[in-house]
């Protein structure tokens, strides 16, 4: 088998990974890809079999930067930037609880991701929330990770961080 027969055939079951970790099977491995580019604070772009796949992570909002720069939306896009820059690999975890994609198309998924300089992964959206960045979001049902989302929200409000601090927790006012 030549070289090039096994990479084609490495990136295939890669991406039988990604399409199998549907979220009827909770004990899927999670798979790994690698981050291509940042659309925003909640959506980032990956590696794919035979392309790319738009990932909007499950249980956050983010101010938004297109179609009008809403307040906290650059750094918000900015703290992604940070968190999962082009290059670094993630790790998507489905949840059971949500359709495995959004009415755009986009994998839903929870990214996991180990920043230079951190000992231990974090998980991304639950960061963005920490830093004030986001806010949980809940789209038609509840997602497993709710409540600590909730819990770190609560915190970044209470100390003002982010939006919560520069915009008076107004997510969606436009500057």
């Amino acid at each position: 088998m030549s070289r090039q027969h096994r990479r084609y055939l490495l990136t295939a079951l890669a991406g039988a990974a990604i399409v199998s970790c549907a979220p009827s099977d909770p004990r899927a491995a999670a798979p790994k890809t690698t981050v291509l580019r940042i659309i925003d604070g909640d959506t980032i772009v990956t590696t794919a079999p035979g392309g790319q796949e738009t990932i909007r992570i499950i249980g956050i909002d983010t101010p938004e930067t297109y179609g009008g720069l809403e307040c906290g939306g650059r750094a918000a896009t900015d703290e992604m930037w940070k968190l999962a820059p082009p290059g670094q690999t993630v790790t998507l975890q489905p949840d059971p609880t949500q359709d495995k994609r959004d009415r755009y198309k986009r994998l839903l998924a929870y990214v996991r991701t180990k920043p230079e300089g951190r000992k231990t992964p974090i998980d991304v959206g639950r960061e963005q929330i920490r830093l004030g960045h986001s806010r949980a979001y809940v789209y038609r049902k509840p997602f497993a990770r709710l409540a600590s989302y909730q819990d770190a929200e609560r915190v970044a409000r209470t100390r003002g961080r982010g939006v919560w601090g520069v915009c008076g927790g107004n997510f969606h006012q436009e500057t």
